[in-house]
C-alpha cells in the first residue's frame, strides 16, 4: 500500500475545543492511511484565514466538525444579553457556514468532493420548524408544532390539558427548554428581575419550578 498510488484525500474541518469528535478523529489518521486514503485536517480559525491544505488527489470527502471556536468568540459569547437559541444565534450560524461552503467551492472547484454534514445544511438544520416541516413532506410522524408570541393561546391549551414542551428554536442539546401543564411548569432558563438570563454552558442547565409566572412566559414567546 505504501507505493500504491492514492486517488483519494480525507480532509476534517473542526476545532481541538471539540476533543469527543473533531480529535478523536484525527486520532484515526492510520486508519485512514492504511486503508488508502491521503489524510489533511485544519482548524476552521486557520481555514477562514486562508490556510488551507494542499491536496494532491483528485477526490476530496470533508468531514465538517461543530465550530466550537468560533461559536463561543461569535455566537454564544460571554455575557450574552439575549435568549438562548433565538433568531439571531441562527443567522450568524448561517452567515459562518455561507463562509466556509464558498471557501471549500473556490479552493477546491478542481475536485470531486463529497462533503460529510455539508456547510449550508448545518446550520439550517437548527431550525425546528424547518426540520418539522420537511420531515411531515416526507411522510415522517414527528411531534404537533403549535406557533404562537400570544400567552393567551398558550393558556388556552393547558386549559384543555394539552401539556407543553417550548423550545429554543434554534437552539440544541437540551439547553432552554420549558415544560407546561396545567399544574406544572418547569424551566432550565434562569429567570431573575423579570428577565430570562441564558447559562453560557452545555452544562448546568437545571430545571426549576416557575409554575404560574406569567411574566417568564410573557417574555420567553415574544422574544424567542
Amino acid at each position: 500500500m505504501k507505493n500504491k498510488k492514492r486517488d483519494i484525500t480525507i480532509l476534517s474541518l473542526g476545532d481541538k475545543l471539540d476533543y469527543d469528535e473533531y480529535k478523536k478523529f484525527n486520532q484515526e489518521e492510520p486508519l485512514f492511511i492504511k486503508r488508502g486514503f491521503d489524510y489533511a485536517t485544519a482548524s476552521y480559525k486557520n481555514f477562514l484565514k486562508g490556510k488551507i491544505p494542499k491536496i494532491q488527489t483528485e477526490k476530496l470527502i470533508i468531514f465538517l466538525f461543530f465550530p466550537f471556536y468560533h461559536w463561543n468568540k461569535n455566537i454564544e459569547i460571554r455575557h450574552y444579553r439575549g435568549i438562548y437559541g433565538n433568531r439571531n444565534f441562527y443567522k450568524k450560524f448561517i452567515r459562518f457556514w455561507v463562509k466556509i461552503s464558498g471557501i471549500i467551492n473556490e479552493k477546491f472547484c478542481d475536485k470531486k468532493i463529497l462533503i460529510i454534514n455539508h456547510p449550508l445544511l448545518s446550520g439550517r438544520y437548527r431550525d425546528k420548524h424547518l426540520i418539522k416541516l420537511k420531515l411531515s413532506r416526507a411522510g415522517i410522524p414527528n411531534p404537533r408544532l403549535y406557533h404562537t408570541n400570544r400567552s393567551r393561546d398558550i393558556y388556552n391549551l393547558l386549559d384543555r390539558g394539552n401539556p407543553l414542551f417550548l423550545k429554543a428554536r434554534y437552539g440544541s442539546m437540551g439547553k432552554g427548554i420549558t415544560y407546561l401543564s396545567s399544574l406544572n411548569w418547569q424551566t432550565n432558563f434562569n429567570f431573575k428581575d423579570n428577565k430570562i438570563i441564558s447559562r453560557r454552558s452545555d452544562h448546568g442547565w437545571i430545571f426549576r419550578n416557575i409554575t404560574g409566572n406569567n411574566a417568564f412566559l410573557r417574555r420567553l414567546i415574544i422574544r424567542q
